[in-house]
């Protein structure tokens, strides 16, 4: 019996942003790109049981056929990719349009593979700049809990809508 007889108006796949596009520089742009490449790069504690190489995360990005792919496979009809807020928005008021139109390509290839998109904005990982860290380097306070949190997730919410709503989406 397939999900729509059962009342089931959507079901897919998800990836976190981590999935799609995981440290791609020394730059940390998110809280999770800086513990990652900490401890790629120096050993830290590491937020992985084991060590992980770079090579072997998966890449959304890199490979949204195969992803849309097997989602289509399965009878899926959506299919739910993070927006990654730290890239999107590298530092306080910017807003990158070139990544924006790379998730945008993706949107296009779901739609065409007849799959729904959900573009979820925040999933798990925040910007930097809203992080606090020690003298060690570890992150000590940030995310939701920042004072600045709202305003500065607000903004890059508009952003990402206002680009939405000049391509028609």
């Amino acid at each position: 019996m397939s999900f729509q007889t059962r009342g089931i108006q959507f079901i897919g796949t998800g990836t976190s942003l981590f999935q799609a596009h995981p440290c791609p520089n020394q730059d940390a742009g998110t809280d999770w790109d800086y513990v990652t490449e900490r401890h790629w790069k120096t050993g830290a504690q590491s937020p992985f049981r084991e060590p992980v190489a770079r090579e072997s995360v998966p890449r959304m990005l890199d490979h949204t056929q195969a992803y849309v792919e097997r989602s289509a496979e399965l009878g899926q009809n959506m299919f739910q990719f993070s927006l990654e807020l730290g890239r999107l928005s590298p530092s306080r008021r910017s807003f990158d349009a070139n990544l924006m139109r790379r998730y945008m390509r993706r949107v296009a290839k779901l739609r065409g593979s007849g799959q729904e998109p959900m573009l979820t904005l925040h999933h798990f990982t925040m910007p930097m700049r809203l992080t606090v860290t020690n003298r060690d380097g570890d992150i000590i306070a940030g995310g939701w809990e920042h004072p600045d949190a709202v305003q500065e997730l607000r903004w890059i919410t508009d952003q990402v809508c206002g680009f939405l709503a000049d391509r028609g989406e």
